[in-house]
């Protein structure tokens, strides 16, 4: 019998600087930010439990339930995070300059702005997550600032009831969202938009349900 190498989560907020595996011991709250990721190579497990914020962020004191704090000196990439709630917090995950990470089997709701947030991310995957009640997007893919928002992927998700678009690609004229793909997902019921492109190129939508928006 072998010891369990993954670090457990007891407590938020939590800062996460070392590659790894991490899961949560239970169902937590926090009034700041909920985990912190600054490493490349991390796996968070969820475990079921949710994530809370109190509800009160705003900008630009915003707290997220995950927030990745790469740059474009210091890229993290292979990162993990599945299996869990996150709610009440600004943005449910915000990820800045994230690479070729994955998102999956979460419920991000009821958040004060994004569900999910990328900036500056490319390869990503966001699979099998139900991501609704937020009060802007789903789901903000961003290019903006001389950066690139590239070949990421949502799939197999249900994207409801959010007040602003189900999903965002964006970028101003001095960056680039480019090669995503929308493939299999319920998108419906949202105030504005189901899916709304702005400066990108070469993105695919297909097999998905859009409705009510």
């Amino acid at each position: 019998i072998q010891d369990d190498p993954r670090t457990p989560i007891s407590s938020l907020p939590y800062t996460i600087s070392e590659p790894g595996s991490y899961y949560v011991t239970g169902n937590l709250s926090s009034t700041g930010h909920g985990i912190i990721i600054q490493s490349s190579g991390v796996t968070v497990d969820l475990m079921g439990f949710s994530l809370t914020g109190d509800g009160t962020s705003s900008y630009p004191d915003y707290e997220n339930g995950i927030h990745v704090n790469g740059s474009t000196n210091a890229v993290i990439d292979r990162v993990i995070i599945k299996g869990g709630s996150i709610s009440g917090f600004y943005d449910g995950l915000r990820y800045n300059v994230m690479n070729n990470s994955r998102i999956k089997e979460l419920v991000v709701s009821g958040n004060a702005n994004q569900g999910v947030y990328l900036k500056r991310s490319d390869g990503n995957t966001i699979t099998d997550c139900t991501i609704s009640g937020n009060a802007a997007s789903g789901v903000y893919l961003n290019g903006s600032d001389s950066g690139q928002c590239d070949g990421n992927t949502i799939t197999n998700c249900t994207i409801s009831e959010n007040g602003f678009y189900g999903v965002r690609l964006y970028t101003d004229s001095s960056g680039q969202c480019d090669g995503n793909t929308l493939q299999g997902n319920s998108i419906k019921g949202n105030v504005d938009r189901g899916i709304y492109i702005f400066r990108g190129d070469g993105n695919r939508i297909e097999g998905n349900n859009i409705w009510g928006n």
